[in-house]
């Protein structure tokens, strides 16, 4: 099961593929469809050997849940692989979840987006970037509470509507909204007899934007809505509800690549390899405590030299990490993208070599049996109207052909049909 979690079924994964550590993508695939490839070999290689010849029940590895973004149908591609391997018993059984950040991030991208193809959005108390930090929160909030409930029915509709009511409770619009996570319907139920400009003011006092809401017209309302109701049904929700993620994954994968160079090391199956993958598997985290925990167990004790040198980089490492946590700092990591971008003439490639949300959240990867096709009905003979042979093994004479009527137009007074 591929949840985002590193631990020895991932171990594994990697080192009885017998992967011999070094790229090779074939290039007659392009780098956005590579992936797609890739991942159903993937999938065959975790049933079958090279030859292929199953694994056995225990090394073959089935996978049930794939957590990955919606950018390929890659996982879709190992889902099916694995089925068409296994046969009908595996249909309905393996899923693609979708990464929960991802997903953050299509809603997100969508609505800068909109604000930046369409002036009419940008501007003071229109769809500015704080507004949409706050409604991804917003959104975020509504799956995080919905996520100790999956399958319930009353609270999977109570998601929907509070997902459906992000936007127009950003405009000002409340009635919508549930009692249970909007602060202006609380105030007003505790404050029953004051009005709503009453409200109003209490509720500024503690609100994030100071009681300002979204000036928007009802047009700019429904387009913004457009984008939460299209991407979240009651079919899917369940889905993205699990708020899986798949960092630390990627991360694994990320270390596997450091530690081999980006795969140009040649290690042929060799034991470095599968050594190599244990030791990204267990630095998966606090790296210096993996050392120390590492000596502990072969009877070796850190000097003084070592525990100072992890003190300084444990200290280094916080300090980077609040430099580059800082807007300062992600101010500088976007120009120096963009500038760098530029420089290698990416800009102009970038919408042609990846999609971002390639996939809809909507789509399922589950696989479904087959239905055998009905025999097709044979055509009779066009001569004696017998299926049993064609026209050419015919004895009968052939229908002679019908003779094409000669048309004469008749005279009509066109002077009185156009009055």
């Amino acid at each position: 099961r591929a949840e985002g979690k590193v631990d020895s079924s991932t171990t594994n994964y990697l080192t009885h593929m017998k992967h011999d550590g070094k790229c090779t993508r074939s290039a007659s695939y392009g780098p956005g469809s590579a992936e797609e490839h890739q991942a159903g070999d993937s999938g065959k290689r975790l049933l079958l050997d090279a030859s292929g010849k199953y694994h056995g029940d225990d090394v073959a590895i089935f996978v049930d849940q794939v957590v990955a973004d919606n950018d390929t149908r890659g996982p879709d591609n190992f889902i099916a692989t694995q089925a068409e391997i296994i046969g009908p018993n595996a249909d309905g059984i393996a899923d693609h979840l979708p990464d929960i950040g991802h997903v953050i991030k299509l809603i997100s991208n969508s609505l800068y987006k909109v604000r930046a193809v369409d002036p009419s959005f940008s501007g003071k108390d229109l769809l500015e970037p704080p507004r949409i930090r706050a409604m991804m929160a917003d959104l975020r909030r509504a799956l995080s509470k919905y996520s100790g409930h999956i399958g319930v029915e009353i609270e999977r509709k109570e998601c929907i509507k509070i997902i459906n009511a992000i936007v127009p409770h950003h405009c000002g619009d409340h009635s919508a909204c549930n009692i249970s996570v909007c602060k202006f319907l609380q105030i007003k139920k505790e404050c029953a007899g004051w009005t709503d400009q009453q409200v109003k003011e209490e509720h500024a006092k503690g609100s994030r934007f100071k009681g300002r809401y979204m000036a928007l017209s009802t047009r700019g309302t429904a387009v913004l809505q457009e984008i939460f109701l299209s991407r979240f049904k009651e079919g899917n929700v369940d889905r993205v509800a699990k708020l899986c993620s798949s960092n630390d994954c990627e991360n694994f994968f990320g270390r596997v690549a450091k530690l081999s160079e980006g795969k140009r090391l040649n290690l042929e199956n060799s034991d470095l390899w599968k050594s190599m993958v244990l030791l990204a598997a267990a630095s998966c985290g606090h790296e210096e405590a993996t050392k120390f925990g590492i000596a502990e167990k072969l009877g070796l004790r850190p000097n003084s030299v070592q525990k100072k040198a992890s003190a300084q980089i444990d200290k280094k490492r916080k300090r980077n990490h609040e430099e580059s946590s800082s807007q300062k700092g992600k101010d500088r990591r976007k120009v120096a993208r963009m500038t760098q971008d530029v420089r290698r003439g990416k800009s102009d490639q970038k919408g042609k070599r990846h999609i971002s949300g390639k996939v809809p959240l909507t789509d399922s990867a589950k696989t479904t049996a087959k239905k055998e096709k009905a025999a097709r009905r044979p055509r009779p003979c066009p001569n004696c109207g017998d299926p049993a042979h064609t026209k050419s093994a015919c004895t009968m004479p052939p229908m002679p052909a019908k003779t094409a009527r000669e048309f004469t137009p008749a005279l009509v007074d066109w002077t009185t049909l156009l009055k």
